[in-house]
């Protein structure tokens, strides 16, 4: 089944026990909060309905990774995109992307940013279809993950930065 309008929003502190009770991501979601209450970024959630299927963090202190932030200081990254599976191939991370340029804009940036891992082409995919070029910068990041049973898996990944002047 398509879905036929997502909404997409800044969220608010009100936002998270729907979205942690649809979507549980073990405090993901709240430390995203605690960016936004210290004015470090915004935080963007699409919504079906009153269902959340996607949110990404707009940075407005910049890239995370140092590589990223040493060639790309200005830049305002898109961090953390993710989409809900059943609702992935439905244009919900178009819309999170697009809403998050209009935000980028309307506060005068000119630079937006995304890291893509090395083994997500379909990301990369999409990034580039949307005007996103590839920089050649690689940063390494190294953290924690829980899945559904709540186990631990320790993860490194590698990031390219992806940027994309807005006109």
């Amino acid at each position: 089944m398509r879905s036929t309008s997502i909404d997409v929003r800044e969220a608010t502190p009100h936002d998270l026990p729907a979205l942690e009770s649809a979507w549980p991501t073990r405090g993901v979601h709240a430390s995203h909060m605690v960016a936004v209450e210290r004015g470090d970024a915004s935080f963007l959630v699409a919504f079906d309905g009153a269902t959340p299927v996607g949110a990404g963090l707009v940075r407005w202190v910049g890239p995370t990774g140092e590589q990223a932030r040493i060639n790309y200081p200005h830049a305002v990254e898109i961090a953390h995109l993710q989409v809900r599976a059943e609702y992935r191939r439905r244009g919900t991370a178009t819309a999170l992307l697009h809403a998050a340029e209009v935000l980028v804009r309307s506060r005068g940036h000119s630079t937006i940013a995304v890291g893509v891992a090395d083994d997500n082409t379909s990301a990369a995919r999409l990034y580039w279809r949307l005007g996103f070029e590839r920089t050649g910068i690689i940063d390494r990041s190294e953290y924690e993950w829980f899945d559904d049973d709540g186990n631990s898996h320790h993860a490194i990944e590698y990031d390219e930065l992806l940027v994309r002047e807005l006109a």
